[in-house]
């Protein structure tokens, strides 16, 4: 199914996902990426069942600016947000207020269904339930 990752064959997805790029990612940034996408925090948003997925999907706000998401599945009730970062290291609560904009938009496009916003972290293979402030 489209947007799921089969685990066995991360290189391969790696090696599809990087065609046409411009450079070549250090062997390490490879294996970075290969343990964020099968750590048991991230790989559920992988693993995405019976969800539609959208990457890069553009969002615009009531003014016509454009918002692009990193991540976004919809599943029945529920819609879920993943913004990439690279570090914790970056500024969270930027990153926050980022993944909020990003719901309350979302919110005005489906209403009536949940609203799930996630800060996924590929370096610390980690990922943050950013909560809604508004819902």
């Amino acid at each position: 199914k489209a947007g799921d990752v089969a685990f066995d064959q991360l290189d391969t997805f790696l090696d599809a996902a990087l065609t046409g790029v411009s450079f070549v990612p250090a062997k390490e940034s490879r294996e970075l990426l290969k343990d964020f996408l099968s750590s048991a925090q991230v790989s559920p948003f992988f693993r995405t069942g019976e969800s539609t997925v959208y990457t890069e999907y553009e969002l615009v706000d009531k003014t016509g600016r454009t918002r692009r998401v990193d991540r976004l599945m919809i599943a029945g009730d529920l819609v879920t947000v993943i913004d990439f970062k690279t570090s914790k290291a970056d500024d969270i609560e930027k990153g926050k207020a980022q993944v909020r904009e990003y719901m309350g938009l979302l919110r005005d496009i489906f209403p009536g269904r949940h609203i799930r916003g996630i800060l996924a972290f590929i370096t610390e293979k980690e990922v943050l339930d950013v909560q809604d402030i508004y819902g």
